[in-house]
């Protein structure tokens, strides 16, 4: 029979001023919770030789617990001074950490990792006389980013729910630790059982337990192997643990410390950290991101925290107010105003809580005027250090001096696509002209004209004369460039009438057939230049007729 050990462990945590809304509203509710917190350390002291506690305060208990209003208060019911120094007393409580104000951290800055570690870390170190060793993630809610700043504050171990492990070449085994790597830090991970840890929350019988686990530890991957099974829960809600008797300690804790104590008994209690002494992890594991199952959902991933529309507004109003602390902590500040800022800090770290989140829509009400007021003093400061820039004083207006820009030609009257030829400049002062546009694969047409030379009498150029074309010769032209655009080689000139689609072809071809009869003088008056001009446009494609009309 291999030999199997249990680490238990209890999570302790109040909202913000919860202490004092119970004392006001529920003074009966309030004297049952603080009983819970008083019943581990005396059952702690009663079997001290064989009882181990793992117990996780939250920051924001602990100060809340160490408030003179509270403390008297609380003061008919139980002695909270006496009741903490007891806890430092038992050296068989080993302490975890959940954070300063118990945030869900992979929904926080980043940058208020550290913060949120060392302070927790610190108040306890100051009422306990030790810092805690582990680490229970608020809602069991984790990320692998998590592990650098994990291992900066001095923590050795994480307790994870074993539904988030991976491990790399086997199957999740819940009694196997396990080492985590991000960036080249790791840390050790001790799988929670989830099924076991609801029955601890619920209702757990020391017979059944032993049953159960050694039925589970034989069916494991290692089941010849040292086992480490480790269960959690919440230690004051419900009558389960607000009742010793018949609660927690005194139908499941008593018996089974009693039964381990005289060895008749297969599960045996023990600290995480003594086992990691003897069985140090060494099998590498993944560890995805997500949180415990509250019940309606599965606990992967972080839905029940940031799943609503009103959640994640609620968050993005949190890192929109975190910005602007950041934003005044870099600028240099009076000292009053410093430790205004650093009260403005706690409060900002105090909002992160994870309660409201997740208590329903009037714990987000809660907090959306918990950040309004922090938003009030924000902007006071804001005032004083981040005021406008101050205009600069107006400069007399300069009125510009007017461009000269060069005249341009005149367009020629013939066609609309065909470059001016520049004119001879006889002014020596003149502006020199802008070069000529380009032509878009146009010929440009031959001409017998010679180019017009500007005198000095001239003020601008004039359009470049060109030779009198006959019309009907033009329109005959025309009807040639119509005909030889549907065609892949340019047609002969003919005398007969081509086909065509359109009246007006048909008109034009006519009179040019007419005309050739009746005036044999036609060709004569047609000048070589028409007659290039005409060749010219037979080779073209797609736009011959448009110039064709504009020209004639």
């Amino acid at each position: 029979m291999p030999q199997i050990f249990h680490a238990l462990a209890l999570h302790l945590h109040q909202p913000p001023d919860n202490l004092q809304l119970l004392i006001d509203t529920n003074p009966k509710e309030a004297e049952q919770i603080i009983h819970c917190y008083d019943r581990i350390t005396r059952f702690a002291h009663k079997y001290t030789n064989i009882a181990h506690f793992h117990i996780a305060f939250s920051g924001l208990l602990l100060q809340q617990l160490q408030q003179p209003n509270i403390i008297e208060q609380y003061k008919p019911y139980i002695d909270i001074p006496a009741m903490l120094e007891s806890y430092r007393l038992a050296k068989n409580i080993e302490l975890l950490g959940v954070g300063m104000y118990h945030p869900i951290f992979p929904l926080i800055a980043p940058e208020d990792w550290e913060i949120q570690l060392q302070q927790e870390r610190d108040l306890m170190l100051e009422l306990f006389g030790r810092a805690p060793r582990g680490f229970l993630p608020p809602e069991m809610a984790f990320s692998m980013q998590m592990i650098p700043a994990l291992v900066k504050a001095g923590y050795e171990y994480v307790l994870i729910d074993a539904s988030c492990v991976r491990p790399e070449h086997e199957r999740v085994d819940i009694f196997q630790p396990y080492l985590a790597h991000y960036d080249n830090v790791s840390i050790t991970v001790i799988p929670i059982s989830r099924d076991i840890s609801h029955a601890q929350q619920t209702g757990l019988d020391p017979v059944w337990f032993a049953n159960e686990v050694r039925h589970q530890v034989s069916h494991s991957i290692r089941p010849e192997a040292p086992r480490l099974l480790s269960t959690w829960s919440n230690g004051e809600n419900k009558r389960w643990f607000r009742q010793e008797e018949e609660g927690f300690f005194g139908r499941f804790v008593a018996p089974y410390a009693e039964h381990a104590e005289n060895g008749e008994y297969p599960v045996l209690p023990i600290s995480i950290s003594e086992y990691l002494k003897q069985h140090p992890a060494d099998i590498p594991a993944y560890i995805e991101t997500g949180a415990w199952s509250s019940g309606s959902t599965s606990g992967y991933g972080l839905a029940d925290w940031g799943g609503s529309d009103a959640q994640r507004s609620a968050i993005a109003n949190m890192r929109d107010v975190r910005q602007r602390y950041e934003k005044l902590a870099q600028l240099t500040i009076s000292d009053t105003d410093k430790t205004k800022l650093e009260q403005i800090q706690q409060l900002i770290l105090t909002s992160q809580s994870s309660c409201f989140l997740f208590w329903g829509d009037a714990w987000i009400q809660k907090l959306s005027d918990f950040l309004q007021s922090i938003e009030r003093q924000l902007s006071a400061l804001e005032t004083i250090y981040l005021k406008p820039t101050a205009k600069p004083k107006p400069q007399p207006v300069v009125t510009p001096q007017p461009l000269v820009l060069p005249k341009k030609p005149a367009k020629s009257t013939t066609s609309s696509h065909q470059p001016v030829r520049p004119t001879q400049q006889t002014e020596p002062d003149a502006v020199e002209e802008e070069p000529p546009a380009k032509p878009i694969n146009k010929p440009i047409r031959p001409t017998d004209a010679k180019p017009v030379i500007k005198t000095e009498a001239q003020a601008t150029p004039q359009p470049v004369a060109r030779p009198t074309i006959d019309k009907t010769s033009a329109a005959e032209a025309d009807n040639k460039a119509q005909t030889t655009t549907r065609k892949t080689k340019p047609a002969a000139r003919s005398t007969t009438k081509p086909k065509s689609t359109t009246s007006r072809a048909k008109t034009t071809r006519t009179k040019s057939t007419a005309t050739k009869k009746t005036d044999p003088k036609a060709d004569a008056t047609q000048t070589p230049a028409a007659d290039s001009t005409a060749n010219t446009q037979t080779r073209r494609k797609t736009t011959t007729r448009k110039t064709t009309k504009k020209t004639s």
